[in-house]
């Protein structure tokens, strides 16, 4: 299961995309990653969009 989405240049998360085996998981994935603010990504000195895709992994018991 992953997440790909785009950190803008103000360090929020758009265009969230995940692909996770179940819709629970999926909507589970995307209340966590739009709680935090990134760091927006740097080029050449200016700030800029970056796309990011992370691995995620859940256990279940």
């Amino acid at each position: 299961m992953y997440t790909q989405f785009l950190i803008n240049e103000k360090g929020n998360i758009t265009d969230i995309k995940v692909r996770a085996p179940h819709p629970k998981l999926k909507k589970e994935v995307f209340n966590i990653i739009q709680k935090p603010k990134f760091i927006p990504g740097k080029q050449n000195g200016k700030i800029v969009k970056t796309r990011y895709t992370l691995p995620i992994s859940f256990e279940v018991e």
